[in-house]
């Protein structure tokens, strides 16, 4: 559940202090360093993604004033490439509701993008299959060639 008295717009802090801490501890080391250099960016960054995961929230509604939503996407995508939204949501604990929420936007998120993949590969099989079949399903030379003649 939000902090009380926020902006509808402006994600509020749900991680305490010693959650943050944990979760700097937790962090893969070069995204740590960043992290520890630039605390107050990444834990608003932090913050802006737990928003979206327990508000089921499109990324477009996360405050311009705060990141784009292109920005903030692209380094959730990131940081989801390098494990560690698994080591966020360990360190805010296991068991909390803003991890499990945490889990489940990662967890939709891979599946999603998976679909599209996959989506995408079928579409391409499809389009070449109506521009040239033969390219796309390419038949053996033995297929082609002539029945034997008996002897």
């Amino acid at each position: 559940m939000p902090p009380t008295g926020t902006s509808p717009l402006m994600p509020p802090s749900y991680l305490t202090d010693a959650q943050w801490t944990a979760v700097l501890d937790n962090l893969p080391r070069r995204l740590g360093i960043r992290a520890r250099n630039r605390s107050a960016d990444y834990r608003r960054f932090v913050d802006s993604i737990i928003w979206v995961s327990v508000d089921d929230r499109p990324w477009t509604n996360v405050s311009a004033n705060q990141f784009r939503a292109r920005q903030i996407y692209a380094r959730f995508l990131r940081w989801r490439n390098a494990g560690a939204w698994n080591a966020v949501a360990d360190a805010i604990g296991a068991d909390s509701d803003l991890s499990s929420a945490l889990k489940r936007r990662v967890r939709l998120h891979i599946e999603h993008s998976s679909k599209l993949r996959n989506r995408k590969a079928d579409l391409v099989l499809r389009y070449r299959a109506q521009s040239n079949p033969e390219e796309a399903f390419p038949t053996t030379s033995w297929a082609n060639s002539s029945p034997r003649q008996s002897m």
